[in-house]
């Protein structure tokens, strides 16, 4: 009887441990969502007044990241279809303007929106992926505040967690 105690005591640690790894993985993931309105109620629509894209070198790094088509052996990246200053500059404003507000797991927040039309496309090890969406991150610091391509799948059920609005471009 103790070695199949035993044995049960260890099958039953081993299921918890994995239920463990899955619930951290679903929390590492997991991403709760705002409308406009309801992010404003909260405080989290401080959108930066001013967008300067290639205003300091990490904007300009930022910039040429995601417009220039990536180099070979490149990590995933996503790349904006038109890498002009005037795309990038109209797809950033609609995106501040229009975006709901996404919230990760770590508490780090960024605008989402989608341009319901290809933008972009992101290329990766496991192929390329075309984008429709817009994220921004650091949206409230003019310093940091830029975007780049994501898919539009990401977002397109996505419910407002106070008021349960679905998301619709």
């Amino acid at each position: 009887m103790g070695v199949e105690a035993t044995q049960h005591d260890l099958s039953l640690t081993k299921y918890l441990q994995d239920r463990k790894l899955i619930e951290h993985m679903y929390e590492a993931t997991a991403m709760s969502y705002y409308c406009r309105s309801c992010a404003h109620k909260r405080g989290l629509l401080n959108v930066s007044a001013r967008l300067d894209i290639t205003g300091n070198n990490y904007l300009r790094d930022k910039f040429k990241k995601h417009t220039v088509a990536p180099t070979a052996g490149a990590n995933s990246m996503s790349i904006f279809d038109d890498g002009t200053p005037q795309n990038y500059s109209g797809l950033m404003t609609s995106g501040l303007h229009s975006g709901w507000v996404e919230v990760d797991s770590k508490n780090r927040s960024s605008l989402v929106w989608d341009a319901n039309k290809r933008i972009g496309e992101t290329y990766s090890p496991s192929g390329p992926r075309i984008d429709s969406a817009l994220r921004i991150p650091y949206y409230d610091n003019s310093s940091k505040c830029h975007g780049y391509t994501t898919a539009s799948r990401e977002i397109s059920n996505a419910r407002c967690a106070d008021c349960g609005k679905l998301y619709r471009p």
